[in-house]
């Protein structure tokens, strides 16, 4: 992230890293801290005004990235009260895959199968790994 300090005439740089990110539950790597440590974004589009407003931005759209790294879809009996942004738990697909996902898009569909759900998931940085939660939980953000 950089920026430019008007009063003293310097620049503001910061840079995010992955041990910049929320560790998750069961140790492993982040994506990040997976990636090719030569890959770099240098973000010239959003203005800064100081060290602090450029390390959350720079974290943040760190943040956006190494949610990317883990995506899912999945189709389910019909859940008319999913929404974008809830949090559901995953499980018995493996200790690498099992864990909160959050919804990034819900389609509803009446069919010849009958109403169903499909989600697109993504695994946010306080995903859960290891042990797989019980199935029936789920968890709905504040609308």
């Amino acid at each position: 992230m950089r920026g430019w300090d008007r009063k003293t005439k310097k620049p503001i740089v910061y840079t995010a890293r992955s041990t910049d990110l929320p560790s998750s539950a069961g140790g492993s790597r982040s994506g990040p801290a997976t990636a090719d440590t030569r890959t770099a974004e240098v973000i010239v589009d959003s203005p800064v005004l100081t060290s602090e407003e450029a390390r959350r931005l720079a974290i943040s759209r760190l943040m956006e990235r190494a949610n990317a790294f883990t995506t899912a879809t999945a189709q389910i009996v019909g859940q008319p009260d999913l929404r974008p942004g809830d949090n559901v738990d995953i499980a018995a697909v493996g200790t690498r895959f099992s864990g909160r996902y959050q919804i990034r898009k819900v389609t509803h569909a009446l069919g010849a199968s009958g109403f169903t759900t499909t989600l697109e998931l993504e695994r946010g940085g306080q995903g859960t790994t290891g042990k797989a939660p019980k199935p029936a939980q789920r968890e709905g953000t504040t609308r």
